[in-house]
């Protein structure tokens, strides 16, 4: 089946759809719109798929998608689905990625081929020239996100708990001469104390109590300065797609909203959508959940 090129994103997913609420345009012949893939997800039961050569109908080829696979509708490819039995699914679509986000990509290769950086941290890095600005990784890991953001001018602190991590970060950022600096902290215990221009935290407020990660959340908020901004990718409690990984903290989306729904910050972007973790389950399928995703400037 076809695959998604490397420099495409993915900037939309449909609702989950069952039996009951599939569109009905999605079930007979439809084709997606130029320039754009569009990615089928199957969370239970099975999907025929069918691909067309043309708008008249001839059959190119058919496939059935089964639950924790996908398949892929090639951009303006006409194509169709049927339920097998009772399904559970839904689309992603993805689009190539702006110029300035591959250059931004590409820089960062060249030095860290083996770093995969977040997409939503690129997209805020081309928002503006962040050289000689301040940032905060929140529970950097590996450091690939601290790393994109020293090799993007930006003067980083990188706090985490994890010692390796921690000494992998500042020995890849000396070796390539980025500013950078490591902090052994523990997040349930820390808060931020000082201004940044640039606080993120990807995947790792879910590891901390609620009360801990509320008011960590509360102080970056307090201390990003003016025009600066926040990255927030956190996994989140819904009632569609549970996450079977039982962290401590597992909160609403609306409850990460709530720190910008207000006339101080100016939203970029914010989106719930379905992701998954490096971690499978039994049946070697990698762990699915919501992810509240948010990235906002302080304008006041």
């Amino acid at each position: 089946m076809t695959q998604i090129p490397e420099n495409f994103y993915r900037y939309k997913q449909t609702d989950i759809w069952t039996n009951d609420t599939i569109p009905e345009a999605i079930l007979n012949k439809h084709n997606t719109k130029a320039g754009v893939y569009g990615k089928i997800l199957v969370l239970e039961g099975a999907l025929a798929y069918t691909a067309f050569k043309d708008a008249k109908g001839e059959v190119d080829y058919k496939v059935v998608i089964k639950a924790g696979s996908h398949g892929v509708s090639a951009p303006q490819q006409w194509h169709k689905v049927e339920p097998i039995g009772d399904v559970k699914f839904f689309v992603e679509f993805y689009q190539e990625k702006p110029e300035n986000i591959q250059k931004i990509e590409a820089d960062f290769a060249e030095k860290f081929p083996d770093k995969k950086p977040h997409d939503e941290l690129k997209l805020l890095l081309s928002q503006e020239n962040f050289e000689g600005k301040k940032a905060l990784d929140l529970g950097s890991g590996g450091g690939r996100n601290s790393l994109l953001m020293a090799n993007n001018g930006l003067s980083v602190m990188s706090w985490d708990q994890n010692v390796e991590g921690l000494a992998e970060t500042q020995f890849l950022a000396d070796r390539t001469n980025l500013n950078l600096e490591t902090e052994e902290k523990n997040l349930n215990i820390e808060r931020v104390t000082e201004n940044f221009d640039v606080i993120i935290a990807t995947v790792s407020l879910q590891f901390l109590e609620k009360k801990s990660a509320h008011e960590l959340w509360q102080s970056v908020v307090d201390h990003t300065n003016l025009g600066g901004y926040n990255l927030l990718i956190v996994p989140i409690a819904s009632d569609d797609v549970g996450c079977e990984i039982p962290f401590s903290n597992l909160v609403p989306y609306e409850n990460y909203l709530n720190f910008y729904e207000n006339d101080h910050w100016k939203i970029l972007h914010a989106d719930n959508m379905v992701g998954h973790f490096h971690r499978r389950d039994a049946n070697g399928n990698r762990i699915k959940s919501r992810f509240a995703t948010i990235i906002a400037k302080k304008i006041k």
